[in-house]
């Protein structure tokens, strides 16, 4: 069964064909989420409260968030639950205020209780939802938690409210929030103080980078009254299970685990990337993994793929890391090669050995590649991610201790042919760098942050996330924030800096880039910005073919006119 133009159809699996079960209104946005027995959908759908006419040429904009990152105009938009009645044909909004926004919800197994996620508000929408339980026979809603209470969601990671054997639980945080950079426990609701039953310290889906994993997929489900879930273990993602009681291991992988699907304990299937490959389609069977499909395996077959090969070095507080380092095409261990330092995003995801299209393509065309996760990455508990209020400081440390050892360990590698570059908190630290050393000789910063001051109030995450970032605002010592702003330090840039930026880009806006290229061009520093009109923050991961191509070619010029022979 799916929904398609506002009508819900059926689709027969044997021989393809589709039925027309019912026309919906003309409720915006509607989509099928669960079926509740056998004559009631539940379904979403996005309620737009403005007072805009219909195709004006002009918004009002009166509430935070006003934009979302990939959605555009959120103000005044609500998502709700809604049941559809598929034998009186009847619509019903579960929502018991109309200014009601819904993030997360879950279902008990009996169906009779929905557990969900949501926020009523009219100017500034909570850093934390509320918790609600709606019990779907008498149709009465009760809050359980009020807002900045439990972490229960957000709208960028993963907390999850769910039910085993028609018991809430919440894997989430409980109190005060730590931040964006703070790991989920898993906590009992039972109607008062959440009681916390295992504690983790590890996130919730795999958070290793890629560019190349376009299949959106989960990242738990729950089979047989238990929770099982992704998570990121330094530089790769495993499944988990939980019981109510405990976690336990349940299937080790090397690589990035997209989505699964789980039948029996000892029958699933996931897709994921094993070290050096794009994703496949898996069939774990009796704990043996069997690959089913690797759809880009002949066009690979015809490429040059550089193997990753580890480099170890020392961290900030005498933590061992490693990192990796693509060999470039063609290599000649007689000859000296330009590199390239790529920092990820975040600051809390990670990079891992899986295959990265952009590092690929910037090894074929003559550079070693080297990256690492350094200090406020993920995927080694709370304590090494938390960089709140040093941005800048440990993080850039652990980076130049890197390119230090790389460099240590490869006499192939020019020290006089170095680049940098980054995109989101990538390009954060690829500004940061530029204004605190002068040993790379080109950079290239994308969808990047400059002043922590107006990224607070430009960025649709908000200004609590920079506060929380720099452990600083506006009222309380604003002079940390322009301390840990990249635009502070811009007079000091000497290296030609290439910035990468698109216009519907709500995470970093442009404005963030062309702070950071107006005072590169006033301090007469080489610099260049491309501007991708209709993309947003994920260009590089989903956008427009040709943007991406152009994107790629846009940083393989720069490096080479500047880090060429």
């Amino acid at each position: 069964m799916l929904i398609e133009n506002n009508q819900i159809l059926a689709l027969d699996l044997a021989n393809g064909e589709l039925t027309t079960l019912a026309d919906l209104p003309g409720q915006a946005k509607l989509q099928l989420a669960d079926l509740l027995d056998d004559q009631h959908l539940l379904l979403t759908g996005q309620l737009d409260l403005s007072e805009n006419e219909p195709d004006s040429d002009y918004v009002v904009l009166d509430e935070l968030p006003t934009h979302f990152n990939g959605e555009g105009t959120v103000n005044k938009l609500r998502t709700h639950l809604f049941s559809y009645d598929l034998s009186t044909k009847e619509l019903t909004d579960l929502a018991f205020d109309q200014y009601l926004h819904v993030h997360d919800f879950a279902l008990s197994q009996d169906h009779h209780q929905l557990l969900f996620a949501g926020d009523v508000y009219h100017t500034k929408r909570p850093v934390q939802p509320s918790l609600y339980q709606l019990n779907l026979k008498s149709g009465t809603t009760t809050q359980i938690y009020g807002p900045n209470h439990v972490d229960v969601s957000t709208s960028l990671f993963f907390n999850q409210a769910f039910f085993l054997n028609n018991q809430p639980f919440l894997f989430g945080m409980e109190g005060q929030t730590l931040g964006y950079n703070t790991n989920p426990q898993f906590y009992r609701l039972n109607g008062h103080a959440p009681e916390l039953v295992a504690a983790w310290d590890h996130s919730l889906g795999c958070w290793v980078g890629s560019d190349q994993a376009m299949v959106p997929g989960n990242v738990s489900q729950v089979v047989d009254g238990k929770y099982y879930f992704c998570s990121t273990i330094t530089d790769h993602a495993e499944l988990f299970v939980f019981d109510g009681q405990t976690i336990k291991p349940f299937f080790k992988f090397a690589g990035t685990i997209a989505a699964f699907q789980i039948k029996t304990p000892a029958d699933f299937y996931l897709i994921g990337a094993e070290p050096n490959q794009t994703q496949h389609l898996y069939h774990v069977k009796d704990g043996q993994l069997l690959d089913l499909y690797a759809p880009n395996a002949d066009l690979l077959s015809e490429k040059y793929v550089a193997p990753v090969k580890q480099i170890d070095f020392v961290a900030t507080g005498q933590s061992h890391q490693h990192g990796w380092l693509l060999y470039p095409k063609d290599f000649d261990p007689q000859k000296f090669y330009p590199g390239l330092l790529e920092i990820h995003g975040g600051p809390k995801t990670a990079f891992g050995p899986v295959f990265f299209h952009e590092m690929q393509v910037l090894a074929s065309q003559g550079y070693f590649v080297f990256f690492c996760n350094p200090h406020g990455s993920d995927g080694q508990g709370h304590a090494y991610a938390d960089i709140a209020g040093h941005w800048g400081e440990n993080d850039y440390a652990d980076l130049m201790k890197f390119t230090d050892a790389v460099l240590a360990q490869t006499p192939q590698l020019d020290h006089a042919r170095l680049g940098v570059l980054g995109g989101s908190y990538g390009g954060y630290m690829t500004n940061w760098i530029i204004g605190h050393t002068h040993r790379f000789q080109a950079a290239c910063s994308q969808r990047s942050i400059a002043n922590e001051l107006s990224h607070a109030f430009v960025s649709d995450i908000g200004p609590d996330d920079n506060f929380f970032e720099d452990q600083a605002s506006l009222r309380d010592n604003p002079l940390q924030m322009w301390n840990h702003s990249p635009l502070k330090f811009a007079y000091n840039v000497k290296t030609p800096t290439l910035f990468i930026n698109s216009d519907e880009d709500y995470r970093c806006p442009i404005d963030e880039g062309l702070q950071m290229l107006h005072a590169l061009l006033w301090y007469g520093v080489p610099a260049r910005m491309c501007v991708f009109h209709g993309e947003n923050h994920e260009l590089s991961r989903s956008g427009k073919p040709a943007h991406r191509i152009r994107r790629l070619q846009e940083i393989i010029n720069w490096f080479n006119q500047y880090l060429a022979a």
